[in-house]
C-alpha cells in the first residue's frame, strides 16, 4: 500500500513540475516575442551622429570600420 502511495505522490508531483515548468517557458517566450527589436550597430552610430555626439571625420571612420570590418594587420 505505501508503495502505490509513493508513485502516485510521484507520478502527481512529476506532473505538477511539468505544468510549471511548461507555464514558465511560456512566459518566457512571450516576454521574448514582446521585446522591441534592437538597433543595429549601423542605426546607433546614426543616431549619435544625429544627435552630436560625434563629429563627421569619427562618424566616417566608424561607418567605414562596420562596412569594411577590422583592419589586416600585417606582421
Amino acid at each position: 500500500m505505501q508503495a502505490i502511495v509513493v508513485v502516485v505522490t510521484l507520478v502527481f508531483g512529476l506532473g505538477a513540475a511539468g505544468v510549471a515548468i511548461g507555464w514558465l517557458n511560456d512566459r518566457r517566450v512571450a516576454a521574448i516575442a514582446q521585446r522591441t527589436p534592437k538597433e543595429t550597430p549601423r542605426e546607433i552610430l546614426e543616431a549619435r551622429f544625429a544627435a552630436g555626439e560625434i563629429d563627421e571625420a569619427e562618424f566616417n571612420r566608424r561607418m567605414n570600420r562596420l562596412l569594411l570590418g577590422p583592419r589586416l594587420e600585417l606582421d
